[in-house]
């Protein structure tokens, strides 16, 4: 027995390079990559015509980074109304996220996102199926009597309790809250990028669990169709697919968006277009770099 226990392993590992070969082909597209997009809206709020919002850059490190004492993949966002004086006035963000994951390309393992005074960091542990949400330092008021006086003091980060990339990275993170998942989930860049790797050849509908602040998300992917979209000043062959929450919530404005993926090698994210209550978003390409 103890002697056909290594042909078995081997199978296994050849069985397992057969199935997940061309996905990791595939991220070798996505490495080194930076891609520019502009958001629009059309709604109530912009008199149903549409309006230029803000703009995104989504980054691809050039090879993978070191991680918790393994090798994965690193996506960076950065979100900004910098350039847009109406966006300005009334809703100005700029928000950066960082999200990385295994280099099996199964689940996600962390993303961290700053907003305002926000700092937070999803941490997915694929073994327990767990989420760890950790959060920034908040003050807290001490001394006083009667809820009179005292001062207003940042709570004592404790890097001791948190793993090792946060204590190094984000030490003053605190420990908020764990969700039992029941399954490996995504985060939403991570996300986004998977969409570029899925081969839905085979099986036109998938369905994938992303978390963001608004839940844990149930998501079913459809590949709908071939057809021209001008990106770019470049008419593109492109592939539509269409995108259903399975699961929406109070938080959720957002229940269906379509997609639109270059229908080449390099299956680049031409365009998004979303339904909301607040009316319509797109988000369409603008710039490609590679690094």
């Amino acid at each position: 027995m103890n002697k056909q226990k290594p042909k078995y392993n081997i199978a296994l590992i050849l069985i397992l390079l057969c199935y997940y070969s061309p996905v990791l082909a595939k991220i070798d597209l996505l490495l080194g990559e930076s891609l520019k997009y502009t958001v629009s809206f059309r709604g109530l709020l912009s008199s149903m015509i549409w309006l230029d919002v803000l703009d995104i850059n989504i980054t691809s490190a050039s090879k993978p980074v070191e991680f918790e004492q393994q090798w994965v993949y690193h996506f960076s966002l950065y979100l900004t109304t910098e350039a847009y004086k109406k966006s300005e006035l009334l809703w100005r963000t700029r928000y950066r996220a960082n999200s990385y994951i295994n280099k099996g390309l199964t689940h996600s393992l962390l993303l961290e996102y700053a907003y305002k005074d926000k700092q937070r960091a999803y941490w997915f542990s694929s073994k327990k199926k767990q989420l760890i949400i950790y959060r920034e330092q908040k003050k807290q008021k001490q001394g006083g009597i009667l809820g009179f006086g005292g001062d207003w003091v940042l709570e004592k980060p404790q890097p001791e309790l948190l793993p090792p990339y946060l204590a190094k990275h984000y030490p003053n993170l605190l420990k908020d809250k764990v969700i039992d998942l029941g399954y490996s989930a995504w985060d939403y860049l991570s996300f986004f990028q998977m969409l570029r790797i899925w081969d839905f050849s085979k099986y036109p509908t998938r369905t994938a669990m992303v978390y963001s602040s608004k839940g844990l998300l149930h998501y079913q992917i459809a590949k709908l169709k071939l057809e021209p979209i001008e990106v770019m000043d470049k008419v593109w062959r492109a592939i539509k697919f269409r995108i259903v929450l399975e699961n929406p919530n109070e938080k959720t404005k957002a229940s269906k968006f379509y997609f639109w993926l270059s229908d080449d090698n390099q299956r680049l994210p031409l365009k998004i277009q979303i339904e909301s209550s607040y009316g319509e978003f797109g988000m369409e390409l603008k710039q490609v770099n590679h690094f």
